[in-house]
């Protein structure tokens, strides 16, 4: 019969998927799950194997951004809760996603949003599958936008949520 997913298998080097070089040890492009926008998004999880996406972005050091991204979860198993880390530069930060329950048609896509300083005239953002073990249903990864954030004057101070 057919396959049970329409997946592009891309491998750690890659640059199939625009903009983004594939990390570790590759990801799943997949078309026949419901995207969050368009036709297709990521399994960070490789058939098998833990891998990710990277971009360099211009950024204006001193400057906050705000990073949103579509999370979700392959169905098709385990582990439970799906995990990935989010890299801006040296700041990291987990995400996780219970898939229990989801299917191919109704994947649960969630928006997150995660915000950091940049250091530098350019960042590197990261996302990698963070399973306990290299898997095949990895975190859900799409539409990902990056914005810079007004300037505030706030004499509060604030703690740095979110990252490590």
């Amino acid at each position: 019969g057919p396959p049970l997913f329409d997946h592009l298998m891309l491998s750690g080097g890659s640059t199939a998927l625009p903009g983004w070089t594939v990390t570790g040890d590759g990801i799943d492009y997949i078309s026949d799950w419901q995207a969050f926008d368009g036709t297709r998004s990521v399994d960070l999880d490789a058939s098998p194997g833990l891998g990710g996406v990277r971009q360099t972005i211009t950024t204006v050091p001193g400057t906050r951004y705000l990073l949103t991204f579509a999370m979700a979860g392959n169905p098709a198993g385990p582990p439970e809760p799906k995990m990935m880390r989010v890299f801006a530069g040296e700041h990291s930060a987990l995400f996780t996603f219970d898939a229990t329950g989801r299917t191919i048609g109704s994947m649960g896509w969630t928006r997150k949003s995660w915000e950091f300083v940049a250091t530098g005239t350019s960042t590197t953002l990261a996302f990698s599958s963070a399973d306990p073990y290299p898997g095949l249903n990895g975190p859900a990864l799409d539409s990902v936008s990056v914005r810079a954030l007004p300037f505030v004057v706030d004499s509060t101070v604030r703690s740095s949520a979110g990252a490590e």
